[in-house]
């Protein structure tokens, strides 16, 4: 089906690395998006291409998931996704162009288009009964070359973790 994010773009004053980098602004993305069931796996795809103003490139997603119930309440989710993004994207988050360059300190760095990050991860949902539940996910990401060798860049992998609370109607 169809889809309308919004990426919130980047303020170089929120964080030290990107001093004297530009800012960029709120982006609209469109594009398209695939998610499907088969027996105890999911499958997710989307394309999106920011159009409103923020980064003005295209990003790809793929992820497989294997899902299946610990018992009556609770459930187990494993999976991987993987995220392709195009020059344009690769430029504005993790380029570093001359006069950029001045004004930040760090090397000039022009990326190309590839992979930018491969993730795994494990969620966790418990069901308090048929509406009420809690889901619980823990996530390893690891960025890929372009994305790694930019001297924006301060990791190559992070690991996250949430907790949502949910109410199904």
């Amino acid at each position: 089906g169809p889809r309308i994010t919004f990426d919130f773009g980047r303020d170089a004053a929120d964080s030290p690395s990107l001093a004297g980098l530009p800012n960029i602004e709120l982006g609209t993305e469109v594009g398209l998006f695939l998610e499907s069931f088969v027996a105890s796996w999911r499958f997710k795809a989307d394309i999106r291409k920011e159009v409103g103003g923020g980064h003005g490139g295209l990003l790809l997603n793929g992820e497989a998931a294997w899902g299946s119930r610990w018992s009556e309440k609770a459930s187990l989710i494993l999976g991987a996704r993987l995220t392709y993004m195009d020059e344009t994207y690769a430029e504005s988050y993790f380029g570093v162009s001359g006069a950029a360059s001045t004004a930040s300190g760090k090397t000039a760095f022009s990326p190309t288009g590839g992979f930018r990050d491969a993730n795994a991860y494990a969620q966790i949902i418990y069901d308090f009964t048929q509406a009420f539940y809690v889901a619980t996910e823990f996530r390893a990401t690891t960025f890929f070359e372009q994305a790694v060798d930019s001297p924006i860049t301060q990791v190559d992998a992070f690991v996250t973790g949430s907790v949502l609370v949910g109410y199904r109607f």
